[in-house]
């Protein structure tokens, strides 16, 4: 008998311990995408008496993911996560009380606070069954209720991720700028403790660097990933250096919802919006869709494109025909794996080709042959933005399509990052100074995105904050064009065509 009374009393612990946990699912599904625990849209009124559904009737579409709240237009949406519904709040009408559970429903659903204050008009007034009510109430009861993993007293763990077959030079590179700006960010937040300095939230806590590198194939990284966090967990990562493939990382970064700021990664992998990575630029598959919005107006007929052997030139060739079927363009695309100059020439005079896109590396491109008269797009992402191979092939039809910045203007707008390089004793040569830009401009992201949420250390704040941010396009020397938008992985949405006739006036496309 009480062996069986303690197995019952078992079995409803897991009976209830599970339910608990698909009533915070539903109560999460409900809060970021709108959709009851039947699939069905939620239904509300706005503005007194406006019926609306559909699944921008979110809580996060205003209050973000976080619960931190945001500013739309001229309204200040104010924060209902935990800690914030839990205290009191003074208001410029009646001071509000702590939210009750009744309360909370009571405001999701008649827009009254537990003062009897009228919320906003523009606030949903909520039509939900019970049993969702409850469950949005629970998840609201835990959202964002404590710091993200990644944060033990004043210390926020940080990570960097280099994958095999890197360059050492890019990896030292890298590296120094990364440890030298946080050692700087420990010193300055010791001494504001010290002198008992509050206003600066930047300076909150010290930046612990964790350097995770990985071995083997890709196949492999996920699970050492997964080690690494296991032995020290971060709150986020910060830059990295990737080659051929980025992707186990990145799925790494969705599944446990890091933030992965601006990796050195020249060809991020394919992308949706609202995942927790930030890239600079698409590489080939940004390339590839401004070399098709060229064709595209030109009215090309016929083109040959030559694939080399890596990811990221595939993935260009990829891109480039998915851009033209997007189009809808009557534009003949031949893709071909033979990188023999002579033959690449041969092939493009049998199809009569009117223009060739060769998607090679400096390692891979040889002579194209004399035969070669049309016009000949290069990538700068797989030549490392040396463009001098593609001018000694193609110095009057050579067209490269390049989403960074063209040296001659990047060194000037270089001097800002030079100077604090110069600073810290870190020497500069031109074949790593993209690399040092780009993770330099990964950290003063990271500064601003600390430095907004002050001492809320969230992970999904942290990301909603980088979403809103402008201006910081000064601050990068390579991707002067950058907007930042919610849930927007690419920060540079365009790409230059450099003609090699004439490469003082690249044209800026954004397909």
């Amino acid at each position: 008998m009480h062996s069986t009374l303690i197995a019952s009393a078992a079995a409803l612990a897991f009976s209830l311990t599970a339910h608990a946990a698909r009533s915070t699912d539903s109560g999460q599904r409900l809060y970021r995408t709108g959709l009851l625990s039947t699939g069905a849209p939620v239904r509300a009124t706005v503005e007194g008496d406006v019926a609306v559904t559909g699944r921008q009737l979110s809580c996060a579409t205003c209050h973000g993911q976080s619960g931190m709240g945001s500013i739309e237009g001229r309204k200040v949406v104010p924060p209902i996560a935990a800690p914030f519904l839990s205290t009191a709040r003074p208001l410029r009408s009646r001071a509000r009380p702590p939210y009750t559970d009744a309360a909370l429903i009571r405001a999701i659903e008649r827009g009254v606070d537990p003062a009897g204050n009228t919320l906003d008009p523009l606030m949903p007034r909520y039509q939900l069954p019970k049993a969702d009510a409850e469950a949005l109430v629970g998840y609201l009861r835990q959202l964002s209720a404590k710091p993200s993993e990644g944060v033990e007293g004043k210390t926020i763990h940080l990570a960097t991720v280099i994958t095999p077959g890197t360059r050492a030079s890019e990896r030292a590179a890298m590296l120094k700028v990364l440890e030298t700006f946080f050692r700087q960010k420990t010193a300055n937040a010791v001494d504001h403790r010290s002198r008992q300095i509050t206003s600066w939230p930047e300076f909150y806590g010290d930046w612990a660097l964790h350097v995770w590198e990985l071995h083997g194939p890709p196949n492999s990284w996920r699970r050492q990933l997964e080690a690494q966090y296991r032995a020290q967990p971060v709150f986020a990562l910060v830059s990295g250096l990737g080659g051929d493939s980025w992707q186990p990382v990145d799925d790494f970064c969705q599944a446990r919802q890091l933030p992965c700021l601006m990796p050195n990664v020249d060809t991020p992998p394919a992308l949706g919006d609202g995942g927790t990575a930030r890239y600079l630029s698409g590489g080939t598959a940004v390339e590839a869709a401004a070399i098709a919005s060229r064709l595209a107006r030109d009215g090309t007929g016929s083109v040959l494109q030559v694939v080399g052997k890596d990811a990221a030139s595939e993935r260009g060739a990829d891109a480039l025909a998915d851009a033209l079927t997007r189009r809808g363009t009557d534009v003949r695309l031949t893709t071909t794996r033979v990188t023999d100059g002579e033959a690449i020439a041969r092939r493009a005079r049998e199809l009569g080709a009117d223009a060739l896109v060769i998607w090679l590396d400096a390692d891979e491109l040889g002579p194209l042959g004399s035969g070669v008269s049309v016009p000949t797009y290069f990538s700068a992402t797989l030549l490392r933005g040396d463009l001098a191979l593609a001018r000694a092939l193609a110095p009057t039809t050579g067209i490269v399509a390049q989403p960074f910045e063209p040296a001659s203007s990047a060194e000037v707008r270089f001097r800002r990052v030079g100077s604090w390089l110069a600073s810290g004793a870190i020497p500069s040569t031109p074949d790593v100074r993209r690399i040092q830009d780009q993770t330099f401009f990964a950290l003063t992201v990271l500064s601003e995105g600390f430095m907004h949420m002050k001492h809320n250390l969230l992970r999904d704040y942290l990301l909603e904050g980088v979403d809103h941010f402008s201006g910081l396009e000064n601050f990068s020397a390579y991707y002067p064009h950058l907007t930042f938008g919610p849930g927007q992985a690419l920060l540079s949405k365009g790409c230059y065509l450099v003609s090699l006739r004439d490469e003082n006036h690249p044209e800026w496309i954004v397909p």
